[in-house]
């Protein structure tokens, strides 16, 4: 796989019915050069190495986008961490208005530079706990997405002041224990949620199965 390592990848987006051309790949190729530099000082993700990151991390962070509108939309990333996934779903889809919270003031300063360096148009990056972002400003979004961060109830919970009526919370994950699952559909019925997808899948480094959970909010709430 190292050896087709850019074949492969543009296979795989392929697959999902995703287009990437040289200029976003260029992008991806510079955001994991500053992914790797920047981790030898602080922990911002855990990879081997370039190949791991891009079929570990980067596909794992696209894998919703075919179910996200094509048309100009926001898009909310909670709890960023090293900007998986919103970095990457901006870098093809750069028309949608991406906003970054992350509370770590190091990880924040890294996330800067790669704005700046990839020259990101239209992000607005957020150092602060969610908690207090709610309380002191009055922000809204079409789509809000994590990864890999919360589970499932104090997601939809956080998130839910935050999302227009009819939007979208995404959730990127891996194995859900039953009372978890449990738990957040409690939560959908009472707020008057809808789980519109569950989609699986495999990454191509590992059997292990992924899942895209889109919670649709009605709009009559």
């Amino acid at each position: 796989m190292q050896e087709n390592f850019k074949e492969y990848f543009f296979q795989s987006l392929h697959e999902w019915g995703l287009k990437l051309d040289e200029i976003h790949y260029c992008q991806l190729l510079k955001y994991w050069s500053l992914i790797d530099l920047w981790n030898k000082a602080i922990n911002l993700v855990s990879v081997k190495d370039r190949m791991d990151f891009f079929f570990s991390h980067i596909l794992d962070s696209l894998a919703p986008l075919p179910f996200f509108p094509s048309h100009d939309t926001s898009l909310l990333d909670l709890g960023t961490g090293a900007g998986l996934p919103g970095i990457p779903i901006k870098i093809l889809r750069p028309n949608f208005k991406l906003t970054l919270i992350e509370a770590s003031r190091r990880r924040t300063s890294f996330l800067r530079e790669v704005i700046r360096q990839l020259q990101l148009k239209n992000v607005t990056l957020i150092n602060d706990r969610v908690e207090h972002v709610i309380k002191k400003e009055e922000l809204i979004f079409d789509n809000i997405i994590t990864r890999a961060t919360w589970k499932l109830f104090p997601y939809l919970s956080i998130a839910d002041p935050l999302l227009a009526p009819g939007g979208l919370a995404v959730a990127l994950k891996g194995q859900i224990p039953p009372d978890e699952w449990s738990e957040a559909m409690k939560f959908i019925e009472n707020k008057r949620y809808s789980l519109i997808t569950d989609y699986s899948y495999f990454l191509p480094t590992s059997r292990r199965k992924r899942r895209v959970l889109i919670f649709k909010k009605h709009n009559d709430i």
